[in-house]
């Protein structure tokens, strides 16, 4: 296995050979297993020629968000939350980080997720009735190191469709694979108050 992995290989059955990594692979990682010519399997059958194979493991996805998709109680200043499956540095994704309304693109901040961050947000996700976010005890789930916030550079308009849109390539701090597709979703801004 290339970059090497310390582990152990064990049979499961007799024709497929499990391999046990001794701790969790790093994520955002291609890998490549070689299994040499002459490998015999436990029923004593040989392999013919070598045969490689390539794998990446996960790389940086959104796990939630708030605003959720299709919201329509964003306050139109009010922070973005995003939260990924993996740590993330907001300095190296800042620039995969799109946000739209009207058709406009909005420049964006995007700093570091704090534990204040996480009790503001658990209280915006109850006036947003976000019931579906990840939180026991009340609190919104998820690492804070997984988490960014994202503040447009200025108000967004009421009542108006946006769009967050995170670029391809994005990379977390595990490994140099950067996503495969982008990831964009949806959300209206609350309408203007009135009676």
């Amino acid at each position: 296995i290339s970059p090497k992995v310390e582990g152990r290989f064990r049979w499961k059955g007799t024709a497929t050979l499990v391999f046990e990594p001794k701790v969790s692979l790093p994520y955002g990682t291609r890998f490549k297993v070689t299994v040499k010519k002459g490998v015999k399997s436990w029923s004593e059958q040989q392999m013919a020629q070598d045969y490689s194979f390539s794998f990446v493991t996960p790389t940086v996805a959104l796990d939630h968000t708030l605003p959720m998709e299709n919201s329509d109680m964003q306050g139109v200043d009010e922070p973005i939350y995003l939260h990924f499956n993996q740590p993330v540095k907001p300095e190296d994704i800042r620039s995969s980080i799109k946000l739209r309304q009207g058709g406009d693109s909005l420049g964006v901040n995007v700093r570091a997720y704090t534990e204040e961050d996480r009790k503001a947000e658990s209280k915006a996700a109850d006036v947003q009735d976000a019931y579906e976010l990840p939180r026991p005890n009340g609190l919104v789930a998820g690492a804070v190191e997984n988490a960014v916030v994202v503040t447009p550079e200025k108000p967004l308009k009421a009542g108006e469709l946006t769009e967050v849109l995170i670029l391809a390539g994005i990379k977390g701090l595990g490994g140099p694979e950067g996503s495969a597709s982008e990831r964009s979703y949806g959300f209206t801004t609350r309408k203007p108050f009135a009676l």
